[in-house]
């Protein structure tokens, strides 16, 4: 019975509450954090997007493959999403097509040098 009595005691005991001031700042502190961290994650976020080459690297390999195998014609202007492509030779008399991709938003360029083959 004295270990009931002693449990009631210990569960009966009033918790201080703590004051609006407390509170508020405690508020505060989070929201600012929450803050913070938003605006971070959304910069590595944009900054992730602008850097990723990897839809460009794609179309590129997509017409060296097609320049391969001889169905596609050369001089070449195209544009996909932000990307201008253009594919030429490097001159008259070379056996070198040069792909050239530019991203109209950012500036950002990509140029691949292939071999022709003449066979």
């Amino acid at each position: 019975m004295g270990v009931l009595k002693n449990i009631k005691k210990r569960i009966g005991k009033k918790v201080k509450a703590s004051s609006l001031t407390e509170v508020l700042t405690a508020t505060v502190i989070i929201a600012v954090v929450f803050g913070v961290t938003v605006t971070v994650l959304s910069t590595i976020l944009q900054s992730i997007t602008k850097k990723d080459k990897q839809f460009i690297e794609n179309e590129i390999n997509e017409i060296q493959y097609l320049i391969q195998h001889k169905q596609l014609k050369i001089p070449l202007e195209d544009s996909v999403n932000d990307w201008n492509i253009v594919v030429e030779k490097e001159g008259e008399n070379s056996n070198f097509i040069i792909i050239n991709a530019s991203n109209i938003k950012t500036k950002k360029k990509v140029q691949r040098k292939l071999v022709r083959n003449e066979n």
